[in-house]
């Protein structure tokens, strides 16, 4: 964080552009009052123009020279390019434009949201969380198989242990309420108030991820507009760029979380636990703040669906470029043809009857009709025996073991295992994988990653050289020699 690029951010940054507005207290007081404090993800133009129209009359009738201008030149400022406060698009099927904050206004709230004291702040609960964190980044990414059992063991006796606790005191309490432990008032507040912000500060970064599929629809259109860009060209640029967004770390992370939500048992669970939470009796939310948990379902499934629809109309708007690709290149083809067809026209007169047009080099090949074969009627076919009986075998006595024993391979779970050892060292071959993590599932497992390896551009096969790896366990170990397989880091071009 240097001069220059602090001062740089000040000029381009429009999360501080509205900061240090003139007229960033009835910007920030009203698009909060909008949309953070009922937690709406869009607000239609009709409804929003009337409530700042609203505001601006209440805010007059203190001082007549505020805010001169009328709500709709308002809401057309903080929509230009040069403030980018709002939002404003058309929703498929409607014709009143709609709504939506920017990241830059949702980083510009929560910073001053960060502003005001808090009467508590909830110290235990953060430290505990910051070393839950801490112990599953080291337990998760460590390939010590012992380490991690050591771990499991030590959380299953935890575990025993507070249900021997639990079943004790059922026991000494006989018919009475058994004394157990609880949280403090304290703990729980802190608690909420963690999962309170943690909960505000996911739906306003739901805005920065919308907005990186909305740069892939200007790129687009970018390349469309270039001139000489082909269909293929645009075609193979949208696919990289999908492609980059889902394999970013932020991308993975939205479509898993997406996934999460999208399972009806998952949402039964978090309704279920939601409703608990509310029904205690230390459940309170300060009433000048948003009721985030209380409606957070419903929050994440508008936000998350905002940014899957984003998504839905970046395809859409690739399509329509394709279209428009494609009407060119016919409306060209046809332009030649009827070029070729003037230019025809004009030699007819003076065309060379003596000279041949083209010329076609072997001997023509002639089909006559009658060359074909006539219809005969199909043969039925007719057997001297009658066929054999079916057999009377026992189903309950055979053995229909094997057809339950599928082998299954983790094809995440080999990738895991490469890009494991990819952040120690540019490369790795397979001898390498295998030494670190055997071969456990046999020839479906050696099969997994040469798929893994031919799916991708930045792997490689080498048919030149070969390599020898263990395959099996104990005693069944068995070597297979087959052509190196490399796995290489993917590069910032890819």
């Amino acid at each position: 964080m240097t001069h220059d690029e602090l001062q740089a951010t000040f000029k381009q940054a429009y999360s501080v552009k509205l900061l240090v507005s003139p007229n960033a207290s009835l910007i920030l007081s009203f698009l909060y009052a909008q949309f953070k404090q009922p937690g709406r993800v869009v607000i239609a133009h009709h409804e929003l123009r009337e409530a700042l129209e609203d505001q601006l009359l209440a805010l007059r009738t203190q001082d007549a020279r505020r805010y001169p201008s009328d709500a709709q030149s308002y809401l057309r400022q903080w929509c230009d390019e040069d403030h980018r406060f709002l939002r404003k698009y058309f929703a498929v099927g409607q014709d009143d434009p709609v709504y939506e904050l920017t990241s830059h206004t949702e980083r510009a709230i929560e910073w001053m949201i960060s502003l005001h004291k808090t009467d508590f702040i909830g110290t235990e609960s953060r430290f505990l969380r910051i070393l839950d964190l801490l112990k599953e980044i080291v337990i998760n990414c460590t390939p010590d198989v012992a380490v991690r059992l050591q771990y499991l063991e030590a959380q299953r006796a935890m575990i025993d242990a507070q249900i021997d606790a639990l079943n004790t005191a059922v026991e000494a309490a006989e018919d009475d309420e058994p004394d157990i432990s609880l949280y403090s008032e304290t703990q729980v507040k802190e608690r909420l108030f963690e999962a309170s912000d943690g909960a505000r500060r996911l739906l306003a970064d739901f805005r920065e991820v919308e907005e990186n599929f909305r740069a892939i629809a200007r790129s687009v259109h970018e390349q469309q507009f270039r001139l000489g860009t082909r269909k293929g060209e645009i075609l193979r640029y949208f696919l990289n760029a999908e492609d980059a967004i889902k394999e970013s770390d932020q991308g993975r992370s939205f479509y898993a979380f997406w996934q999460f939500l999208m399972s009806q048992s998952q949402q039964d669970e978090l309704r279920e636990w939601l409703d608990t939470i509310e029904a205690m009796p230390a459940f309170e939310i300060d009433s000048e703040q948003p009721p985030v948990l209380r409606h957070l379902k419903r929050y994440l499934l508008e936000a998350g669906t905002q940014v899957v629809a984003s998504n839905r109309r970046l395809i859409q708007q690739l399509r329509q470029v394709l279209d428009e690709q494609q009407a060119g290149q016919m409306q060209r083809v046809h332009d030649l043809i009827t070029d070729i067809g003037k230019l025809a026209l004009e030699l007819s007169p003076d065309f060379p009857e003596d000279e041949a047009f083209i010329d076609l080099e072997g001997a023509p090949g002639v089909e006559m009709p009658l060359e074909r074969q006539l219809w005969e009627p199909p043969v039925t076919s007719r057997f001297d025996h009658r066929p054999l009986a079916q057999g009377e075998a026992n189903l309950a006595e055979a053995d229909l073991q094997a057809l339950s024993n599928q082998v299954y391979v983790n094809e995440q779970q080999l990738r895991r295992n490469i890009d494991t050892l990819l952040k120690r060292s540019q490369s790795v071959t397979l001898a390498d994988v295998v030494k670190s993590y055997p071969i456990e599932r046999g020839l479906t497992e050696v099969i997994t990653y040469l798929s893994i390896a031919a799916k991708s551009r930045q792997h490689r096969i080498d048919t030149d050289v070969h390599d020898t790896i263990a395959v099996g366990q104990q005693a069944e170990v068995r070597d297979m020699t087959l052509p190196r397989i490399v796995f290489a880091r993917a590069s910032v071009s890819d």
